[in-house]
């Protein structure tokens, strides 16, 4: 049976709408994550000079825990929003685990 132009565009349709929301999605997490490391990194920088670990090692180390902290935020906020528990899977963070209780 052969599809009609109608079905045909409705179809391409659908696969851009789902390529654009993809882009946005992909974008929004890129854009979180950047944030979350440059908190991070100047976050760690002041831990580091504070201390004797360095700054360097703390902007480092705080720029990779800002952004997957940030990441996590996003996902979750997105699991909310959705309605739907974020799967084990997605998480990058044992902790979060812990702290919830799903049924």
């Amino acid at each position: 049976m052969e599809q009609t132009s109608d079905e045909e565009e409705e179809e391409e349709a659908i696969r851009v709408s789902s390529f654009i929301s993809g882009a946005l999605s992909s974008a929004l997490t890129g854009l979180f994550a950047l944030a979350g490391a440059f908190t991070g990194a100047v976050t760690g920088a002041i831990a580091g000079r504070a201390s004797d670990s360095g700054v360097v090692r703390g902007a480092g180390l705080g720029a990779i825990a800002g952004a997957l902290l940030s990441v996590e935020v996003l996902q979750a906020s997105r699991a909310y929003w959705c309605r739907q528990h974020p799967s084990a899977t997605t998480n990058s963070s044992m902790v979060v685990d812990n702290l919830f209780v799903y049924e």
